[in-house]
């Protein structure tokens, strides 16, 4: 593959004419072999020593992409249950004929409550995405509790996308602008 080779770059006419000129200056100094062994070991320790170094640097760059990229999923795999918490809230599919089924809309919401919940807020790589997480859920609380309150309501239906469902709504899907924000920059 071109370019990806160690050597690539100190492979040229260039390095190759200063390696010769470089041993023919050695070779008018007359330096006996032992003279010239001990520079050559000199200079294999130099070498040696940048590649130790190079390699090094170099594993250093895969392991910091390696986990920006984990730190950007983990952000990711928060705005995928922002997002479907969106949807369960949003919840077209519950109603009929005006009617919103509150008890089904609870246990959904209870599920999302259930994935907040289970998300480690210790492993999430920015302070923005754990406040995020817990912006939500509170929101997603105050959500079920007034869901909670409206149990038994006919009207209830008429005021639910426009009211307490639009209100939570509008809160998470700000939360995972801010979650997406913050896996941009975390990829960066």
């Amino acid at each position: 593959m071109p370019g990806n080779g160690w050597f690539k770059p100190w492979v040229s006419v260039q390095n190759a004419v200063l390696l010769i000129a470089l041993c023919y200056v050695i070779a008018l100094f007359g330096l006996s072999k032992s003279e010239l062994a001990g520079w050559v070991q000199a200079i294999g320790a130099i070498v040696s020593i940048w590649a130790a170094w190079s390699i090094a640097n170099e594993q250093g760059k895969r392991t910091e992409a390696v986990a920006r990229r984990q730190d950007a999923a983990k952000c990711a795999a928060v705005v995928g249950i922002l997002n479907y918490a969106i949807t369960v809230i949003g919840c077209g599919e519950m109603v009929d004929n005006e009617k919103i089924y509150i008890e089904q809309v609870r246990l959904d919401v209870g599920r999302v409550l259930e994935m907040l919940g289970r998300i480690d807020l210790l492993s999430v790589p920015d302070p923005v995405v754990i406040n995020a997480v817990c912006t939500a859920r509170r929101a997603v609380e105050l959500f079920d509790k007034k869901l909670f309150e409206h149990i038994g309501q006919y009207s209830f239906a008429n005021h639910y996308k426009s009211g307490i469902a639009s209100e939570c709504m509008r809160e998470i899907q700000y939360q995972a602008y801010l979650c997406n924000q913050a896996a941009f920059e975390i990829g960066r």
